[in-house]
């Protein structure tokens, strides 16, 4: 999957950027819960620090829970 990186050190991890360009929403999605059993806090502290500029929240829920 595609790695965050901090723009700052000393940022929170919700004002991290995913590198690399955009993946499809669905593709994001179904990385979810993967991220969370894996413990992947990066990548769930980046999608819910960010999902709103690129999705509703009631597209996310219909897509995890499809």
């Amino acid at each position: 999957g595609k790695k965050a990186a901090p723009v700052n050190e000393n940022e929170n991890c919700v004002e991290y950027t995913i590198e690399g360009g955009w993946m499809l929403l669905e593709q994001r999605v179904e990385h979810l819960v993967p991220a969370f059993l894996g413990r992947d806090h990066t990548y769930l502290c980046t999608f819910l620090g960010t999902y709103r500029a690129f999705a509703t929240t009631q597209q996310v829920l219909e897509l995890l829970f499809l």
